[in-house]
């Protein structure tokens, strides 16, 4: 499946265009397209391991930057992990597991999470 995007010009919607075909074609490389796919996708797919592994993690993409997950958002879904627990929407097993993900974040990062001392305690120290 090959992502798409709506171009707007002047505020009115021209056309979706597929990114990937919108960029081999602006470059033109001497290469088949599947092979230019391929390499276009490569970071995401690395990405998408990673996550597959219950694995939280910074990523370097370079010319598009650093990203990693928000302090805040950890902090909201310690709080609803342990919400689904304890309406029993989850097991025990699950509840651990993303337990385990989200405070082995905090736990290698703990300077960003400094100002939610107080709200992570209960599951945390740092």
């Amino acid at each position: 499946m090959r992502s798409e995007f709506t171009l707007t010009v002047d505020g009115k919607t021209q056309k979706r265009v597929k990114i990937i075909d919108a960029y081999y074609n602006e470059l033109q490389p001497d290469m088949p397209y599947k092979d230019f796919e391929a390499i276009c996708k490569t970071p995401f797919l690395h990405v998408k391991k990673r996550i597959a592994n219950d694995e939280l993690f910074e990523i370097f993409f370079k010319f598009l930057g650093k990203f990693y997950p928000a302090p805040s958002k950890i902090v909201w879904m310690l709080r609803h992990n342990q919400s689904r627990f304890d309406k029993e929407l989850v097991t025990q097993s699950t509840y651990n597991r993303t337990l385990i993900i989200l405070t082995t974040y905090i736990g290698k990062n703990v300077k960003i999470f400094e100002s939610y001392k107080k709200e992570i305690s209960q599951w945390i120290k740092i």
